[in-house]
């Protein structure tokens, strides 16, 4: 399976979205961040395993 991205989510390099999961509209995925479980529309993730911060945007 394979994941599910929104619309205006960014994506940097190295980052890793592994399995089918769902990456919520708007959502900014850090350089090294790796991804594991669905993301909230709007939420920030940083590397190195993901830390997710709903409230950042």
């Amino acid at each position: 399976m394979y994941p599910s991205i929104g619309d205006g989510v960014t994506i940097y390099a190295g980052a890793t979205v592994a399995g089918a999961l769902t990456i919520g509209e708007g959502c900014v995925i850090g350089s090294g961040a790796l991804i594991i479980r669905s993301m909230s529309p709007g939420a920030v993730a940083r590397a190195p395993l993901a830390s997710v911060d709903a409230d950042a945007i």
